[in-house]
């Protein structure tokens, strides 16, 4: 049988005027409900059918207020007063009123009458479209087929349903109507977050524990109540009751939240199905339960020799994981040299780079080096089929940038001009895209060189302005722009190069674009308006974001409507944390940030910083609440307080991810990964054993054969040490100083002479009595890199990598100070070069010296006065840029604010 609502209703409606919206309670109504509602529930089972009638009506449209009276006469011994009741309870709980949309009720009449699935789904797509968010759902709860039901709620547009609801709800201001939608949910878990996270946001979720705990306890109720504690956030309340309830994959997170990670490594041992995989994680858990390093050696020694080159990098994966650097690298040459190659430069390994390239060494027999080249170029190009091999890299293009980032300019330049000459005579189009790829990687006065000593035509030099600046409309404009007072065209390229910073940023560059400002003046708008788009477009690509920003808040100040100008205006301001552009840029578009919670936490940040504490509060609650207690949104809300310098905040979300997971979501694994890889908050407060427990879980969770092969080879070996590390300190902090030293050790030796040691691991040996072992580890990792310096005395990145890594250890500092000199005489104003020269300044005593430096590091970075590097993605760039900026700003705050360090000389 059909709910009663739908013949009376129908019938009641068909003479109302009817409108799209929800039914108005008047106040003197609701002023009378008390006194009433006794009178109108009689009224309900009276004798006259006009008198039923009429109270039937008021009631409905009182709505809600009404609910709690009508429910305690709903099992009365009187039908009628019981049928009536019943019916007003369905309407308004479904959110039926005499107002409501005509069409939406042919929608709920197509959904009752419907037979065919299909016809469901129809039937509610048509209410959502109308925003019937209400009827939906209770039609949807109330479907009395489980199977239909089950099968409707699969459907992802059905799926979302609430969510959406609610979201559009809480963009109006309006968290009641969106909590009662989501009580009108399927009772799936995304939901019940949802709920919860509005129930703590409004301070009802305390409330709804306490009457929860009057009900007796069954499978939804547990779910429920799980989701309300985890939502809460309180670890003992939330354990207590996964104890009680036996709920392990809860338990597990919590022993991890308390520094154990063994019950999730469990987990993870339990559900592998391969034997390999299995073993792995049963040796990494054996390896910190015993406290010893051998078992992980023990291990790797029994891997066999596949033959497949997928389970060689799997192989040599956990090898690294489990810190067996020698025996990883081993299967990774064997599985991929391209791989292999790359990991060794990320370790500035260049003995190791250099054997798998397999070229003679230049400054013993340069002719035959030569000879090689020649050959090799030949090899890797199919001259025959008029086409460059479909090899993924050219080996020789990677031999010629290993030689130039360690200063053997003239190899590096023989190897190019060889291989260009070699694709030019093959492919035109190969070659130009050769050209235009090198200051991808910092060769752009190489490339000037090569273009020059080519004799382009006048059409090369155009081609080539688009694809090394990037084939855009605007690229066309300044070329356009340039031509109107230069000769020729060589000319001409020059210039946009210039303009570019190509090569180095100078006062000639900044001189040519204040001239071309200068002749905009006298054009008509139009015509000024595309200079100066093509101006704010050069000054993205080249790096500027100072002057990025300058161009676009002109460009928002015209009459011009376009999305695009605020975009830009708002990235500009949002890379260099520009409180006040960020805000400005925000209200060129308020509807955006007004209801996007990621953009809405960065804007409620720049009013904190600018003293404007009463609205960050009310801007940062409105954000919260946006979120819906979505773990991914929320992740990226914590990722916002991170890049904007407010690490309390940002742990603050993640640890509430990790609180309110499981080991096999998503956002476990994201919150676990920001907090081990950006926050580094742990280890700053030194909670060892909690920084430990992160680390060897996520090692842990990378044993996945699943996630392999990786784009980078270097990561389990990174993230191999920090479990070694951080277990080392946890060690030395519980008294256990043997096994301690055992696991620094490890750690160590696994990345001996990188630049990650500098981070953290030398650092914190500095607040503990390790002094002879410090020593050591410090004296291997520096004379590593001093080998790799008399290989290649001009390779500038290992120079700062060195004097970072004294400047961190405060030791041998005036050698850290050399080599930081030399780097930054190789590659002026390197941000992070100039990072590392002022951490040397700091470490020696001279504050004064570190702020300024530090704050022309910031600069550099900003206005990039360094070379044009042609970037493959500017979203990439961003990032990049983002992270350096709040990187460097923080370093700054430590060198106003904090104790100056007490060197330390190395014997």
């Amino acid at each position: 049988m059909k709910p009663i609502y739908h013949i009376q209703f129908l019938l009641l409606c068909a003479h109302t005027s009817l409108v799209a919206s929800a039914p108005t309670i008047t106040e003197s109504a609701t002023e009378n409900v008390e006194l009433l509602d006794m009178q109108l529930l009689k009224q309900l089972g009276s004798g006259s059918f006009s008198e039923r009638e009429s109270a039937t009506r008021t009631i409905w449209e009182l709505g809600d207020v009404m609910l709690p009276h009508l429910k305690s006469v709903s099992a009365s011994d009187d039908p009628e007063l019981a049928s009536r009741a019943t019916m007003l309870i369905q309407n308004i709980e479904a959110g039926i009123f005499p107002t409501t949309n005509k069409a939406v009720l042919q929608a709920i009449a197509e959904y009752n009458n419907s037979q065919s699935l299909h016809s469901k789904i129809e039937a509610l797509e048509s209410l959502r479209e109308l925003r019937a968010y209400k009827q939906a759902l209770y039609l949807l709860r109330n479907e009395k087929d489980d199977a239909v039901r089950k099968k409707l709620s699969r459907e992802h547009s059905i799926r979302q349903l609430a969510r959406a609801a609610a979201y559009s709800e809480l963009t109006e201001g309006r968290i009641d109507e969106a909590i009662s939608i989501l009580r009108l949910a399927p009772y799936e878990e995304f939901n019940l977050r949802a709920l919860a996270h509005l129930l703590k946001q409004n301070g009802q979720l305390d409330q709804e524990l306490e009457q929860l705990e009057a009900q007796e306890m069954n499978a939804e109720r547990q779910l429920w109540k799980l989701t309300l504690l985890q939502t809460k956030g309180d670890i003992a309340l939330l354990k207590e009751f996964a104890q009680d309830q036996r709920l392990d994959a809860i338990l597990s997170v919590i022993a991890m939240l308390e520094g154990n990670p063994h019950l999730i490594l469990n987990e993870l041992i339990e559900r592998s199905h391969e034997d390999l995989h299995r073993n792995a994680l049963k040796t990494l858990k054996s390896t910190y339960q015993k406290n010893s390093t051998d078992l992980a050696a023990e291990f790797t020694q029994s891997l066999d020799d596949p033959q497949d080159d997928t389970l060689l990098l799997y192989q040599s994966a956990i090898s690294m994981l489990l810190g067996q650097r020698s025996t990883g690298e081993s299967l990774l040459e064997l599985a991929s040299k391209s791989l292999a190659s790359g990991y060794y430069q990320g370790l500035e390994s260049s003995a190791q780079e250099l054997r798998l390239f397999g070229c003679p060494d230049p400054n013993l027999d340069y002719a035959s080096f030569q000879k090689w080249v020649v050959q090799q170029i030949s090899l890797e190009l199919d001259l025959d089929q008029n086409h460059l091999d479909h090899e993924s890299d050219s080996k020789i293009e990677s031999l010629a940038r290993f030689y130039y980032q360690r200063g053997k300019k003239e190899e590096a330049g023989f190897i190019y001009k060889e291989y260009l000459q070699a694709v030019r005579k093959n492919d035109e189009e190969s070659w130009r895209d050769t050209l235009a790829n090198m200051p991808q990687y910092g060769m752009a006065e190489l490339m000037l060189k090569f273009i020059y000593e080519s004799k382009p035509s006048d059409e090369d030099l155009h081609i080539l302005s688009n694809r090394i600046f990037g084939d855009s409309p605007d690229v066309d404009k300044l070329w356009e722009e340039l031509a109107k007072h230069n000769q020729g065209k060589q000319e001409q390229f020059r210039e946009l190069c210039t303009l570019m910073s190509l090569p180095r940023s100078s006062s000639e560059g900044a001189t040519l674009e204040k001239q071309l400002r200068e002749n905009a003046k006298d054009y008509e708008a139009a015509e000024r308006l595309e200079l100066i788009e093509a101006l704010a477009y050069a000054a993205e690509q080249r790096g500027d974001y100072v002057q990025m920003l300058n161009y676009y808040k002109q460009l928002t100040a015209l009459d011009v409507e376009t999305e695009h100008y605020i975009t830009k205006y708002r990235e500009a301001a949002t890379l260099q944390l520009d409180w006040q552009g960020i805000i400005d840029s925000y209200a060129l578009q308020p509807e955006f940030v007004r209801n996007n919670p990621i953009a809405l936490t960065r804007y409620a940040l720049a009013h904190k910083e600018l003293g404007k504490e009463g609205d960050y509060q009310e801007l940062i609650q409105r954000a919260k609440t946006l979120t819906l207690g979505d773990a991914k949104i929320l992740n990226n809300m914590a990722m916002v307080f991170h890049e904007c310098g407010y690490q309390e905040e940002a742990l603050e979300v993640w640890m509430q991810n990790l609180a309110g997971s499981t080991s096999t979501s998503w956002g476990f694994f994201m919150s676990l990964s920001s907090i081990n890889n950006f926050s580094y908050q742990l280890i700053n407060q030194e909670e060892w054993k909690k920084a430990s427990a992160f680390s060897i879980v996520e090692a842990a969770i990378h044993m996945d054969p699943s996630a392999y092969p990786l784009n980078s080879a270097i990561t389990p070996l990174r993230l191999g040490f920090a479990a070694n590390f951080t277990y080392g300190m946890a060690l030395l902090e519980s008294g256990k100083r043997k096994q301690a030293i055992e696991f620094l050790n490890y750690a160590h030796n696994s990345l001996t002479g990188d630049g990650v040691l500098a981070n953290h691991f030398f650092p914190s040996l500095l607040k503990v009595s390790l002094k002879k072992e410090r020593d050591r580890w410090f004296r291997a990792s520096w004379e590593k890199l001093e080998n790799e310096l008399k290989m290649f005395p001009e390779a500038h990145n290992t120079h700062n990598t060195i004097a970072w890594l004294g400047s961190r250890a405060t030791s041998n500092l005036p050698d850290s100070m050399r080599h930081s000199e030399i780097a930054l005489r190789i590659q002026p104003n390197q941000p992070a070069y100039l990072d590392s020269l002022a951490e040397v300044y700091f470490a020696m005593g001279d504050r004064k010296s570190a702020i300024k430096t530090s704050h022309k590091a910031l600069h550099a970075l900003t206005t990039q006065a360094g070379e044009y590097k042609r970037r493959s993605s500017l979203r990439q760039q961003h990032a990049t840029i983002s992270s350096m900026f709040w990187d460097l700003s923080h370093q700054h705050a430590r060198f106003v604010h904090s104790p100056l360090p007490a060197s330390i000389t190395i014997d």
